[in-house]
């Protein structure tokens, strides 16, 4: 169903959101009772807080976690290391009784997918002297990306994997390289659908000599747990940063700044935060040779340029026929560049202060180099670098090519580390100030960005060392997505923002937040931006520990459910939403045990349709949150052949509470009927793209009025008896919900999103 909210007046004086709402309103209960039962009580973090963004201070912090009273049994188990007496040292310290070791060498590479029974995934890695920076772990990075792209499909379906890091810390101080782990597997766990990996970053070489017992990170709620020595287990915590309003903290005044890739998305906007305030040099760098636009398309006006497009590509066509039309979309997108750089530079001039554009790829040592020598030879110093270039390219990793991955990653990493290098041997030994331009995205994990999701952490740990006596200082703050601006850009990005419930930061907010930042970071170097939204969304301040999941795989087909056949989206048979329902409940029972009677499905987001014409495998994951359960169904898009086309793809999403008892009904006679019109139900005609019949050919004198809906549903239960739940009575009670006349009349249909 659509994200719209729509509200249903079944039996008594109460309404709930049909597509948020838990599923016992389908039994007559009163919304507001359930709040009363302490089973159903919800915890809902800042519900009166507006959802304004806010700076929170990422810190490392001592976290204590209860061992759990029983060891869990590993199973058979699998170590990928970078050695076979490295694997087997970890076994024998672990206490491992049931394993295999192998390395990332190429005849290891695809050997995960001949294993069967796997229980748990073991990666190790282990620091060593001469991996000092970027160039020297990348090698190791490019070994872990080659082994889990071969091994993908198989490592999706081990209930516990677990990167292990030794040698993490300098220290006390966490190493920025662990970063590219970090976001790395963060991104993965999102695409996978929930927490496959943990990582676990220790400061000794080995395990300690304690024998740190492993196994009970398996459970805890953080994806992430680092322990710099034998006696301390901390994890990262967001602590939020009041607005400061003290004048004397006002005291960064720059005089010539830098900015990478500074003149067009979010960097540019934060070049123009500090130009307002202060009359400085500022040198916008980039890639982009802003002297190769024709000047005629140069003039056009917006509209203009859009409009041209398609024109554009007739003419290249007929002038060079064998350039292929990917070519002409570049080279038309270079052409767009061109003009938003040439435009935010004239902006940005009409401040006071002097504004530049220069040619650099920040990847090349000798080309930032240059640079940097160049403007301390005109301006004497370099006080703030904004270090903005990026690229991202959004995918899921089994369409990840090494050579995006890596570029991705080393236009950030390595573009750093020239400016670093370059800064400290050009700047004479006047104190930079070098801001990292990252994503609060990366840090909670962001599905399809693992290289993004990589060099951004990079950046937040990199900031996370920055030592204030250092002559170069770094920073990073951790953005939202924007409102319209840089690689956010576009409808289809404002669409996906509100599907998810995030906020669309504006350019007045970041504005506001940048200079704040600007005067206050050195306490704080690396911050990420969030609102209350996301802070719900990924449920970043729950006390509350989940303490497992659970998984069940169904064979889907139309033998098995025969209903599927009356029930049709463009002829093709389709599961009902209710159906996908009751397996997330069926997968509850089945697998936990439990005896409750009562379930509660709140949140219910129907995100694409699942068809099926054969037999289809279908896999419902359910996490723990503590105080409830996050649910998903996902299944693979399987070419005929058997390969696997797209994985994972999520089909529902909800939340799952459970209870023993009801909280109570309500009286029958509360019940009020007005004025209403007889209609037929939509979703059985014949011009209808979802296409109902047989069973669900269910709902009879349906009766529309302005505040309820009425109908009489006569079941037929052939071939619906198997289900946990009533699907064909819910799947009819959910549709009567969402029917409505407009002021025309006529009643509209509702369908997933994509």
């Amino acid at each position: 169903f659509s994200s719209r909210r729509r509200h249903t007046r079944l039996q008594g004086d109460w309404s709930s959101d049909v597509c948020s709402s838990d599923l016992a309103s389908g039994f007559g209960l009163t919304s507001p009772k359930i709040a009363d039962d302490k089973n159903w009580k919800i915890e809902a973090l800042n519900k009166a807080k507006s959802s304004t963004p806010t700076r929170y201070a990422l810190r490392l912090v001592e976290e204590s976690l209860e061992t759990p009273s029983e060891n869990p049994q590993f199973g058979y188990a699998v170590i990928v290391s970078e050695s076979k007496s490295q694997g087997n040292e970890f076994a024998k310290l672990v206490g491992l009784s049931k394993y295999e070791v192998i390395t990332y060498d190429k005849k290891d590479l695809n050997s995960l997918n001949s294993q069967s029974d796997i229980h748990t995934l073991f990666f190790l890695k282990k620091w060593n002297e001469k991996e000092k920076g970027y160039d020297e772990i990348k090698l190791s990075l490019k070994k872990l990306f080659h082994f889990i792209k071969m091994n993908y499909d198989k490592i999706k379906m081990i209930p516990t994997c677990v990167w292990i890091g030794f040698n993490c810390f300098e220290g006390e101080t966490l190493r920025a390289e662990t970063g590219l782990y970090s976001g790395f597997f963060k991104s993965l766990n999102q695409e996978i659908g929930f927490d496959t990996f943990k990582l676990i970053y220790f400061g000794d070489a080995i395990l300690p000599t304690i024998k740190i017992p492993i196994w009970r990170e398996f459970s805890a709620k953080s994806a992430e747990v680092f322990f710099p020595d034998s006696s301390s287990r901390k994890v990262f915590k967001c602590h939020e940063i009041q607005s400061q309003d003290n004048p004397n903290l006002k005291n960064f005044k720059p005089s010539v700044v830098i900015a990478t890739g500074g003149a067009k998305g979010i960097t540019a906007v934060l070049v123009e935060s500090i130009i307002q305030d202060h009359d400085c040099t500022v040198v916008l760098v980039g890639r982009t040779d802003i002297s190769a636009c024709p000047s005629y398309i140069e003039k056009m006006a917006d509209k203009e340029f859009e409009d041209y497009e398609s024109e554009f590509y007739k003419t290249q066509f007929q002038k060079k026929p064998s350039v292929s039309i990917l070519d002409h979309k570049k080279k038309y997108g270079a052409y767009r560049s061109i003009r938003e750089i040439k435009r935010n530079i004239a902006s940005l001039k009409e401040y006071a202060g002097t504004v530049e554009y220069m040619n650099c790829d920040v990847k090349d040592p000798e080309e930032v180099h240059k640079l940097i020598k160049s403007v301390i030879d005109r301006f004497g110093k370099i006080d703030l670098v904004i270090h903005g270039s990026g690229i991202q390219t959004s995918k899921l990793f089994a369409k990840k090519q090494e050579s995006e991955f890596f570029d991705i990653i080393e236009t950030k990493v390595k573009g750093a580390n020239n400016l670093i290098s370059s800064l400290e041997s050009c700047n004479g030994g006047h104190k930079t100030h070098l801001h990292l331009v990252s994503s609060s995205f990366s840090f909670l994990g962001n599905a399809g960005q693992p290289d993004y999701g990589a060099a951004n952490e990079w950046f937040n740990r990199k900031a996370g060392c920055s030592n204030a006596d250092s002559l170069i200082e770094c920073s990073s703050l951790g953005w939202l997505g924007w409102d319209g601006v840089g690689m956010t850009q576009g409808n289809e990005y404002s669409v996906l923002m509100d599907n998810k419930g995030l906020h669309k930061l504006t350019v007045q907010e970041g504005l506001y937040l940048f200079k704040e930042f600007l005067d206050c970071y050195k306490d704080s170097p690396n911050q990420l931006v969030l609102s209350s939204k996301e802070i719900q969304i990924y449920d970043l301040f729950s006390s509350i520990k989940g303490s497992g999941r659970y998984m069940k795989t169904f064979q889907v087909s139309p033998e098995k459910y025969p209903y599927l056949l009356h029930h049709r989206v463009n002829n093709v048979p389709t599961v009902p939403g209710m159906l996908e329902l009751d397996w997330i409940v069926d997968t509850f029972i089945s697998e936990s045990k439990s005896t409750a009677g009562v379930f509660c499905l709140e949140d219910c987001k129907f995100l694409k349709f699942l068809k099926i014409n054969t037999e289809r495998e279908v896999r419902c994951c359910l996490k723990d949150h503590g105080d409830h359960w996050r649910a998903d169904i996902t299944s693979d898009f399987v070419h005929s052949s058997g390969k696997v086309l797209q994985p994972n793809i999520r089909h529902v999403s909800a939340n799952l509470r459970v209870a023993n008892k009801f909280p109570g009904a309500i009286k029958e006679d509360s019940l009020f009927i007005k004025n209403g019109t007889l209609i037929r139900d939509p979703y059985t005609l014949e011009d209808s793209p979802v296409k109902l019949s047989g069973p669900f050919k269910c709902l009879e004198n349906i009766m529309v009025g302005e505040k309820f809906q009425l109908a009489r549903i006569e079941l037929n239960k052939s071939g619906t008896q198997n289900n946990t739940i009533p699907v064909v009575l819910l799947d009819a009670v959910l549709r009567l919900s969402a029917i409505n006349m407009d002021t025309n009349g006529d009643v509209s249909t509702y369908i997933p999103d994509s």
